[in-house]
C-alpha cells in the first residue's frame, strides 16, 4: 500500500485491507474448479445429499466436492 504525505488514519487503513482480503479470500475461493457450480446446485436443490450432489455434478470426484464444501 503507497502512503502519501498526506495524514493517514491507520484505523480506516487496517480496516480497508482487511476488506480486501476477505474479498481476495472469497475471489480465490470462488475462482476454484466447480466451486461456482456447486453452489448454483446448492442454491436451487437447497438441501441436498453429498451422493445426490454428485450426481448432478458430472465429472467431479468425490475428494474434489468434499473439498469445495468444506
Amino acid at each position: 500500500m503507497k502512503i502519501s504525505n498526506e495524514k493517514f488514519d491507520s484505523k480506516s487503513g487496517i480496516k480497508a485491507l482487511e476488506a480486501k482480503c476477505q474479498i481476495l479470500d472469497i475471489r480465490d475461493v470462488l475462482g476454484r474448479r466447480w466451486s461456482l457450480l456447486v453452489l448454483k446446485n446448492l442454491s436451487i436443490n437447497k438441501v441436498v445429499r453429498f451422493n445426490e450432489l454428485k450426481r448432478s455434478l458430472i465429472g467431479i470426484s468425490s475428494t474434489v466436492l468434499s473439498d469445495r464444501l468444506s
